[in-house]
C-alpha cells in the first residue's frame, strides 16, 4: 500500500504543480483545534472542501486508512506551491522555484524547475 500511496503522492504533487488557486469553502474546524488545545499549544486548524473531496476519494478507494492519512498525501504537494487557502491578513509564501533543495525544486519530482500550463482547482 505504501508504494500506490507513494504513487498518489506524486500525482497530486503534478497536479498541484498546474494550478494557480484552490477555490471551494474553507472553514474553521472548531473540534480539531479543540484537540490540539490538549497537546498545550493553540492551533488554528482549518478544512477545505476541496481537500476534503480529494482526500475522502483517496479513501474510498482503499489507498488511505482515513481522512487523516489521505490528507497527507495531499496537503504537502499544495502547501508546497503555496496553494494552501490562508486566514485573511495572514501573509505566508515559499519561493518555489528555489525549493526546498536549493534550486532544483521538489525533490524527485520529474518536472521539478519547468514551466507549464495553469489551472484554478475549485
Amino acid at each position: 500500500m505504501r508504494c500506490v500511496q507513494e504513487l498518489v503522492s506524486l500525482f497530486v504533487l503534478a497536479i498541484a504543480s498546474n494550478i494557480t488557486v484552490v477555490g471551494g469553502t474553507t472553514r474553521f474546524d472548531q473540534e480539531a483545534a479543540d484537540m490540539e488545545l490538549e497537546l498545550r499549544r493553540p492551533q488554528r486548524s482549518w478544512t477545505n472542501i476541496v481537500f476534503t473531496t480529494i482526500a475522502n476519494e483517496i479513501v474510498d478507494a482503499g489507498i488511505a486508512r482515513d481522512l487523516t492519512e489521505a490528507f497527507v498525501l495531499v496537503i504537502p504537494a499544495f502547501a508546497y506551491h503555496n496553494l494552501l487557502p490562508r486566514e485573511e491578513g495572514v501573509d505566508v509564501s515559499f519561493d518555489s522555484d528555489t525549493g526546498i533543495d536549493g534550486g532544483t525544486g521538489y525533490p524527485g519530482h520529474p518536472n521539478a524547475g519547468t514551466s507549464s500550463s495553469v489551472v484554478a482547482l475549485a
